[in-house]
Formats: structure tokens, C-alpha cells, sequence
């Protein structure tokens, strides 16, 4: 058996019901292992979409419902993100693995004070980062979309327990429990998938995990026609070097470009910089001095954008 889902008018896609304000209902939070600290804890629920390449499919946001319990005692900020893995399939039309496929920042500030203990509150991810740069449309399959928290990623806590942050939100008005388990390829829908790393290091993928239990997870989407790659070519056939770099990037163009604009952005989606410049046919840009793995969002004067992945060692 399997969920079939259907786009609304204003392409909303979703396990879970809408609330009055139009957010991903929940009416709970869970939080795995009574007493236990963790490195990191993934939530979310594995979607099929069979026509996503002739349709041209594209997230344009995913919005998340969290919840705060009354005892929480965690950083008043917080960040969270927000993961699309592409499911790939054993020989036996199981889960092989998932792979990342685009990742988005969840900030949450004012726990506790602006935020108050015990409240349900919605946050959303609309700044999606791809293997290229922003996120382009998606292929046919299953994709896990999932709330990923790791404070350690940005510099917080190695470990945290049910107090240190924010309860994933779920709603148990539908039950999914046929769903629970892998039947055929196309019917790989499983309403929630938790994947634990507790604070020794060792990791958990538990499929099914309560069956009524389902992620408020709402995806915001979109069909409509996008710039192909040949398109990217009227740019002019960029060339960027070095890369990976030590802390210089050169962008060379074929041909003199009247105007560019060149955004930076770390992993999360963050903004680190934006440049303009006019009537350069080579550009020097000086990159950030952190480690690690940035996108270039080059855009012309015609509106047209490649996206160029840079590694800074």
C-alpha cells in the first residue's frame, strides 16, 4: 500500500494537514531515548515524485513546524538545517543510502523569550543549496526530506539532550502504519524515518518509527520553466581557477560582460558577499578565510545565473 499525494492549487505538497495560518500541522513533539544525549538527530519523511523530470519539479521552500517544551533550557539561537536526499535502492528495492542532494538553514532565535516554552512554531527554508549552488529542479525517485540538528556543525554543543533543544513537531492525525515498511519501488513511502547518532558516535537509521507519528513537514513547489544549461552558455563559457584555492579565485570570461554580480555563499545558505562589476572580462575575487566548501552565483546583465562550486583550503 502506498500515500498517494496530490498538488494543490497553490502546489503545496505534505503528510500532514494545514493549520489555520496555512502551516504544517502538529499537535506533539518527539525527542528519541528517554535520558540519552546524542551528536545528531535527522527526522523527516521519504516523498515519491514519478513525474519530477518531465514536469520540471522544483522545491521553491520547505517549511517545519518545531515544538518547545515547557522544561527546555537550551540557546535562546539556534540553527538547524534542513536536508533533500535522493533515496537510492538495493537489488532488493530496499534503502541502499541516502544522498544529499540539497541543504537549507533553519534559524531559530528567541527560544525561550520571544519564543515562548510550550508553543508550536513554524520556520521555513527557502534559500535551498545544491551540488552546483542554489537547488534546481528534481529527477524522478524518492527523496528523503528531513530537519537535521547538530549543534556541533555550527559551532555549539558536541552533544545535546531533550533539553538543549527544540522537539521535532509531528502530527499523529493520520496513520501511515501500512506504509511503515518497503513493498515495491514505486511504493517506497515511509511516513518517518529518524536517524540517530548518540554521543559515543554510533549511528541508527530506524525506518517506520511510530507509524501515526508523522514529521510536520510542508513542501512549497513549483513546474515552471527554468534556464536550461545551454541557456547558462550565453554567459560566456566561465572559466574559475584556481580551485581549490588558498584564498584568491580569478573568473574569466570569453568575452567583455557589461555587468556581473557574484554572490557567495557558504553550505548552509548563508550569504558571506556580494560583488558587482562592470565591463570585466577577468574578475580577481577574494574569498573567505574559513576552510571548506563555497558557492559562486554569477548572474549577467541579461538575468542569466551559473552557479560554480569553490573549495578554499
Amino acid at each position: 500500500m502506498s500515500h498517494l499525494f496530490s498538488l494543490t492549487p497553490d502546489n503545496y505538497l505534505s503528510m500532514v494537514d494545514k493549520d489555520v495560518n496555512g502551516n504544517p500541522v502538529a499537535n506533539t513533539g518527539i525527542f528519541p531515548g528517554g535520558g540519552l544525549s546524542f551528536m545528531e538527530l535527522e527526522f523527516g519523511s521519504i516523498f515519491y515524485f514519478n513525474d519530477a523530470t518531465a514536469q520540471n519539479f522544483t522545491i521553491d521552500a520547505i517549511n517545519f513546524t518545531y515544538y518547545l517544551r515547557t522544561d527546555f533550557t537550551g540557546l535562546a539561537n539556534q540553527t538547524l538545517f534542513m536536508k533533500i536526499s535522493k533515496v537510492t535502492l538495493d537489488t532488493n528495492g530496499g534503502i541502499d543510502r541516502f544522498i544529499l542532494e540539497g541543504i537549507a538553514e533553519l534559524s531559530l532565535n528567541g527560544l525561550g523569550t520571544t519564543i515562548p516554552l510550550g508553543s508550536y512554531q513554524t520556520v521555513s527554508a527557502n534559500n535551498i543549496i545544491g551540488n552546483g549552488g542554489v537547488m534546481g529542479p528534481l529527477t524522478d525517485g524518492h527523496y528523503l526530506i528531513s530537519v537535521l540538528i547538530s549543534p556541533g556543525i555550527t559551532g555549539g554543543s558536541a552533544t545535546f539532550n531533550s533539553q538543549d533543544v527544540p522537539w521535532f513537531g509531528i502530527s499523529s492525525v493520520k496513520n501511515y502504519y501500512l506504509n511503515s515498511s518497503l513493498s515495491t519501488t514505486n511504493d517506497l513511502i515511509s511516513s518517518a524515518v529518524f536517524i540517530t547518532t548518540d554521543a559515543t558516535g554510533v549511528s541508527i537509521n530506524r525506518r517506520g518509527f511510530g507509524y501515526d507519528l508523522v514529521p510536520a513537514i510542508g513542501i512549497e513547489t513549483s513546474s515552471a520553466n527554468t534556464l536550461s544549461t545551454n541557456e547558462f552558455e550565453n554567459i560566456g563559457q566561465i572559466k574559475i581557477y584556481p580551485n581549490p584555492t588558498n584564498g584568491v579565485v580569478f573568473i574569466a570570461f570569453n568575452t567583455i560582460t557589461e555587468l556581473a554580480e557574484i554572490k557567495i555563499y557558504d553550505v548552509s545558505g548563508r550569504i558571506i558577499n556580494t560583488l558587482k562589476y562592470a565591463n570585466k572580462e577577468l574578475i580577481e575575487i577574494e574569498m573567505p578565510k574559513t576552510k571548506g566548501v563555497y558557492f559562486l552565483q554569477i548572474t549577467n546583465s541579461n538575468g542569466l545565473t551559473e552557479n560554480h562550486k569553490v573549495v578554499v583550503n
